[in-house]
């Protein structure tokens, strides 16, 4: 049960597009892996050579696809309010496939709590300031982790 992105392309397993009870849910999802082909996440993990297989859940590798992960979190809030979409109900898959998945680490995404914890920061930041707050952090942590 999961979602990819490829730096084209965007897709949801079926059995994660079946979790989502509404629009919104879906939605989210889909905003989360169109966020890491806007930000060029493929790109980018390719060109620090992080490993995706076996390794991955392992020290750097997981340090930065995790990293990549709270930054497709943080733009697809934005991504599914421009597109008419309501966040906070989309969040609701995050939590949903959190619980079912309580107790097992992954080391490559936030534990669930702690996702939902910065989604909705972000969502609050984006009712308060707008697009403009995200567009300088996200090129800023682009920046910091390209070098």
């Amino acid at each position: 049960m999961n979602g990819a992105a490829d730096g084209i392309y965007a897709q949801v397993s079926s059995d994660l597009a079946a979790l989502a009870e509404t629009d919104d849910e879906l939605a989210a999802v889909l905003a989360h892996e169109l966020a890491h082909n806007i930000l060029h996440h493929r790109l980018r993990l390719d060109g620090l050579s992080v490993s995706r297989g076996l390794l991955a859940s392992f020290g750097r590798n997981a340090r930065l696809i995790r990293q990549t992960e709270i930054e497709a979190d943080r733009l697809s809030i934005y991504l599914l309010s421009r597109a008419g979409f309501d966040a906070e109900k989309g969040m609701v898959i995050w939590e949903r496939l959190g619980r079912r998945a309580s107790g097992l680490r992954d080391t490559t995404h936030p534990q669930w709590r702690e996702r939902l914890r910065l989604m909705t920061v972000e969502r609050d930041r984006l009712r308060r300031d707008g697009n403009i707050a995200l567009a300088a952090d996200l090129a800023a942590a682009v920046a910091a982790a390209s070098r």
